[in-house]
């Protein structure tokens, strides 16, 4: 019995039980920091493009939220991804980032194989929600986002296959959260009865996502509407007539707001260029040509503008966006005009460009005849008018280029022209700061290294990691053994 007493006061005891006591704490403190972790719902995004967090866009608006919202996903029970794609598991998280960043936002999962009668209810004109789609409300209004708009595909020639471009969940339902928190949604009126160059679908898509709407005008049987909110003019295949140049004219004495972009043609356009002479511009169907390195691949024509400080361009430079604009004409400012219009440039060319009229050059290089730069490539224009002792205060946005607004032009710079086009929109609806959030890609990167850097990692986890680790627990022991 008392060997076996004194056996609790040996080394060996007395190392036994110091280990035995710091694994216990060492355990115990695991649990209370998951414990804790979980109760605070903390987690960390490791994602090269922050997969599975909301961007700074998002978290603006939620802090800025005054009123209820209540998000509804009508994800089917035990199922992490839909049929079209759509990874249920990323959108629970984050919409769980919704829940958790503002008290104004509940999440409610509705079955929609348990819950008919919940989505009939949610349903308008008949409609039908499909399996996957999320539903947002507010006491104002509510907004159904079918499952189909939660990503964007895209179709491969090469394979014949369609594949999941990227995930749209967090810009659908963060401006979802906008467009019923907000009474009226404004109207963009699109000039289209001349053959106008089109806007591409991923805009029209972008501006919807934006809380604008899009709606076609024929100038020609219609005078603009009263809740024009802006006037979008693209580059037609014909002149306007004297009539329809006076109806944008009278548009934008009266506080109007337009956005315009042409690109330089060989035909007249006299009286659409007219609407533009008021505020002191000009258009000379030159083709910029970039002297210097800014432009694409072996391209002169295809132009990476520089930026100007003004508030258009700030997302810009804070996120890093390029904008491309290829064949792009000047934007060129008259001698004469009001003392009232106030002419500002954001995208310019370097001092080293040059344009062309010729449409057949027999040169890329300067030739004679040809119109030193730089140049204005785009300006936001600002005007007052006082009628009827009423003030009224116009806003343009001119670009000479249309194919900004072309998806697989925006395509190449990843969003960097649309990014411009809802926050010069913005601009002319004196918003500040932007609301335009990216989409969410899936694209596999992979790490690259050589055959030697792979056999160097290999022998450093197989052989000097296990090595090292022996080495230190050899060291321990013998200590232990001798003290």
């Amino acid at each position: 019995m008392k060997k076996f007493l004194l056996s609790f006061k040996n080394k060996k005891f007395r190392h036994g039980t110091f280990s035995l006591l710091t694994a216990v704490v060492d355990i115990a403190i695991l649990l209370f920091v998951n414990l804790v972790a979980g109760q605070l719902k903390v987690s960390f995004d490791l994602t090269s493009n922050k997969l599975y967090s909301l961007s700074e866009d998002s978290l603006e608006i939620l802090d800025e939220l005054t009123m209820p919202i209540t998000i509804y996903p009508l994800f089917r029970t035990g199922v992490n991804r839909e049929s079209n794609g759509l990874d249920l598991d990323l959108a629970r998280e984050l919409l769980r980032e919704y829940d958790a960043r503002s008290r104004n936002v509940t999440v409610e999962y509705k079955d929609p194989v348990l819950n008919p009668g919940f989505v009939a209810e949610k349903a308008s004109g008949g409609d039908q929600i499909p399996n996957g789609s999320i539903i947002v409300e507010s006491p104002l209004r509510r907004k159904v986002i079918p499952a189909g708009e939660l990503l964007t595909t895209e179709f491969d020639y090469n394979t014949f296959q369609t594949n999941i471009k990227s995930m749209d969940i967090e810009p659908q339902v963060s401006n979802a959260i906008l467009y019923v928190s907000t009474e009226t949604t404004p109207v963009i009126y699109r000039v289209s009865n001349h053959q106008e160059s089109p806007v591409g679908a991923g805009l029209e898509k972008q501006l919807s996502l934006a809380n604008y709407e899009l709606a076609d005008l024929n100038l020609l049987q219609e005078d603009i509407p009263e809740d024009c909110r802006l006037l979008l003019i693209t580059t037609p295949q014909r002149d306007w007539s004297p009539d329809e140049a006076d109806k944008a004219k009278a548009y934008l004495e009266k506080g109007g707001r337009a956005f315009v972009a042409l690109d330089p043609v060989y035909y007249p356009l006299d009286n659409l260029y007219g609407v533009m002479a008021v505020y002191g511009l000009e258009f000379n169907n030159a083709v910029v040509y970039e002297g210097d390195t800014r432009f694409f691949q072996q391209y002169p024509t295809f132009l990476y503008p520089g930026f100007l400080q003004h508030d258009i361009t700030v997302g810009l430079l804070d996120k890093n966006f390029y904008v491309f604009l290829p064949q792009t004409q000047p934007v060129t400012p008259m001698e004469l005009r009001r003392n009232s219009t106030k002419l500002e440039p954001f995208f310019v060319s370097s001092s080293s460009s040059y344009g062309k009229t010729n449409p057949n050059p027999q040169s890329l290089y300067p030739e004679d005849g040809d119109i030193p730069g730089p140049f204005i490539l785009a300006a936001a224009v600002t005007d007052t008018y006082y009628v009827d002792n009423t003030t009224y205060f116009t806003k343009i946005i001119v670009i000479g280029n249309s194919s900004v607004l072309d998806d697989r032009v925006d395509s190449l710079v990843s969003g960097g022209n649309f990014q411009f086009a809802i926050d010069a929109i913005n601009w002319t609806q004196d918003k500040t700061g932007s609301i335009y959030i990216r989409p969410k890609t899936q694209t596999m990167t992979y790490l690259q290294m050589t055959q030697s850097d792979a056999l160097l990692m290999l022998a450093f986890s197989v052989l000097v990691i296990p090595v090292a680790v022996f080495a230190t627990g050899f060291v321990i022991w013998f200590r232990r053994r001798n003290s």
